[in-house]
């Protein structure tokens, strides 16, 4: 038996594979626990770093309750930012080029005053960047109320580019007089993982080279 691949089917294989891998399949989740996360506030143009001293008012948490356990998967963990407005994360996905679909909240346990009310997320290839202007603006708005605690709201975001990290933050709480911080049990985000232009390239020579050079009897 012989197999052979003629150059317009090796073409065509590979054309048909590379609209996968560029965003023809379905959105995939794509935070991990293993991706960079770090607990921020936003004032005016700065991106400032919070610290785990859980002081009240400050840009702070506690040991428990980091700004990791918002992308680690489990509802029975939190992450609580103690400066209450304009709170939230910045996030480098391992995965690397990502264009997002939708952003995914889930309610912390209790203290449903303490829930996001309303939030920003902003996209950059300047990864680490603690400078707002390096970030685009993908999408803001409110947030959904939440019908319960540990239950998860859904924000389609209507992303045109792709981006290495993003700034994702919270302006307001739902109940700020008698919230003394912003809480999350998790943040997600799906989307489309972009292949780099070299992996593609390298796919291409791989079909085409199938295609033109490999017969079996």
């Amino acid at each position: 038996m012989i197999y052979t691949m003629t150059k317009a089917r090796s073409l065509a294989a590979a054309t048909t594979l590379f609209g996968s891998l560029a965003g023809g399949s379905p959105a995939a989740v794509l935070l991990t626990p293993f991706d960079g996360v770090t607990g921020i506030t936003v004032s005016s143009n700065i991106i400032e770093v919070g610290t785990p001293s859980a002081s009240q008012g400050d840009n702070s948490w506690s040991s428990v309750e980091g700004p990791e356990l918002a992308i680690d998967g489990l509802t029975s963990t939190k992450y609580l930012n103690f400066a209450k407005f304009n709170t939230g994360l910045l996030i480098t996905p391992t995965i690397g080029l990502t264009q997002i679909s939708s952003i995914l909240l889930t309610s912390a346990n209790d203290a449903p005053s303490r829930d996001p009310a309303s939030y920003v997320l902003m996209g950059t290839m300047l990864n680490g960047s603690l400078t707002v202007s390096d970030y685009d603006l993908i999408s803001s708005g409110s947030v959904p109320s939440f019908s319960a605690r540990l239950t998860e709201q859904s924000i389609h975001v209507d992303a045109t580019e792709s981006y290495t990290a993003y700034l994702l933050y919270f302006p307001t709480v739902s109940d700020e007089s008698n919230a003394n911080s912003m809480q999350l049990s998790e943040v997600q985000f799906t989307g489309i993982a972009i292949p780099e232009p070299t992996s593609i390239l390298l796919l291409g020579i791989g079909c085409l080279g199938f295609g033109f050079g490999r017969s079996r009897r």
